[in-house]
């Protein structure tokens, strides 16, 4: 299910990349990503070290980091919001989400989302990037 009409069309190509170590959970995101007209998925990781390698090399638009993974998602949103200029990240749990809330977006992520609203993530990603 894509939400292509909460989008500003396809006219804007924005980068993106998941950081889950949950495979299913970071291939489901991906595919939901790479389904939406307009948003280019770039690469996926499951750990800090893929997803700062991954950033250096794609720099993206956009990251989807979990918050319970290797690293602690709090430490690579730090990390991303450090290295790859102007870079929006939108941090996701299925941990206790006041917690993982307020950590991630103290490390600098500029949304938050139970995984239960990974179906809110399209229309979240064009919030952040807003019109051109």
């Amino acid at each position: 299910m894509t939400s292509s009409a909460a989008s500003p069309g396809p006219s804007r190509t924005v980068r993106v990349i998941v950081v889950d170590d949950d495979k299913n959970v970071r291939e489901a995101l991906a595919d939901l990503i790479a389904d939406e007209p307009g948003l280019n998925l770039v690469g996926t990781a499951a750990d800090a070290v893929q997803a700062a390698a991954l950033a250096a090399e794609t720099r993206p638009d956009v990251a989807v980091v979990d918050f319970v993974l290797p690293g602690g998602g709090e430490n690579i949103t730090r990390d991303l919001v450090s290295r790859v200029p102007g870079i929006k990240v939108i941090g996701m749990s299925g941990a206790t989400e006041v917690e993982a809330r307020r950590a991630m977006l103290s490390a600098g992520a500029a949304r938050f989302l139970p995984k239960g609203g990974a179906l809110d993530l399209i229309s979240e990603i064009w919030a952040l990037i807003g019109p051109e």
